[in-house]
């Protein structure tokens, strides 16, 4: 990211040091805030916006050609954290967080007397729920600037019991959106799936406790007791040869990283079958198929 800056950008761009720092510190990335982000990016919106009005290149040929080209930023793949301070939306698990739409969470209450936020929607609910998109974010923030503004009479006790109130009004809008000086970028879709953080490191991995978890050794769909026996058939697959990480000892699925639970995805959803029930095998192996279009499709 750093890299990308134009070079009279790099040393005058306030705290970018420290911004570097908060990255790569797990300490201090508790401070890496959207107000960073926004000091932080200033200057590549700049440059972007510059692009995007146009910049003559010229083409190493032996004319000397020039050629005038306008480049426009269409999406953006982050992680969940990262999205949400671009997005100026409370963080990932917290009310309105979804960068997507305006679904609205409930807590249920736990077996263990904890509460859990939830997002689940029955059919008429997603058809009910907005997606976001530039003309809903834009009257959101200016509904929140309007708040903001009638809450400058209040105090105290009163006032915080306002913007509780307003909070749902607001449906998660906490500021601007860094990248919506854009002319194409879209706040909602231009934010893209990233694969990595929403299905290897997340969906699959809810999903292998289920399977092998002894908390659910009764249910129909556990296969616990033949742990070991899948451990045996996956060391006989042939991975591919550009495999650079080859999985642990499937016992210790709990404490795969994202590239095991990748392979085992992709290449050793076989070993599931005839051990899996029927209809959840084949439950899985449509997200085996949707992940192998996905990589083919932007490969």
């Amino acid at each position: 990211m750093y890299m990308e800056l134009h070079l009279t950008k790099r040393e005058p761009a306030k705290h970018m040091a420290d911004l570097i720092g908060y990255q790569c510190s797990p300490i201090e990335t508790t401070f890496y805030d959207t107000k960073h982000m926004s000091i932080f990016f200033r200057a590549l919106v700049e440059e972007l916006v510059m692009l995007e009005e146009g910049v003559i290149f010229k083409i190493n040929d032996d004319n000397d050609t020039s050629v005038f080209t306008r480049i426009f930023l269409i999406g953006a793949c982050c992680d969940k954290p990262a999205q949400a301070l671009l997005q100026h939306l409370p963080e990932p698990t917290a009310a309105f967080d979804c960068g997507r739409c305006e679904v609205q969470d409930f807590m249920v209450r736990t077996e263990h007397d904890d509460n859990v936020r939830s997002f689940a929607m029955i059919l008429n609910a997603i058809e009910e729920t907005d997606l976001r998109s530039n003309t809903r974010y834009d009257n959101l923030l200016n509904l929140k600037l309007l708040h903001e503004q009638m809450r400058e009479s209040f105090s105290g006790g009163k006032k915080k019991s306002l913007i509780e109130q307003q909070k749902e009004a607001e449906k998660g809008i906490l500021g601007p959106c860094i990248l919506r000086e854009l002319s194409f970028f879209y706040v909602g879709r231009g934010f893209m799936a990233d694969t990595l953080h929403n299905v290897y490191m997340d969906a699959f991995k809810r999903l292998i406790p289920l399977w092998f978890d002894s908390d659910y050794r009764f249910e129909d769909w556990s296969i616990k007791s033949r742990l070991n026996e899948l451990q045996l058939v996956f060391r006989k697959l042939h991975l591919p040869s550009n495999t650079s990480r080859l999985l642990r000892c499937l016992t210790l699925y709990s404490k795969f990283k994202a590239n095991e639970m990748r392979i085992l995805l992709l290449y050793g959803y076989v070993i599931f079958k005839n051990i899996l029930g029927t209809k959840y095998y084949n439950h899985f192996l449509k997200l085996v198929l949707m992940m192998h279009f996905i990589r083919k499709s932007t490969n």
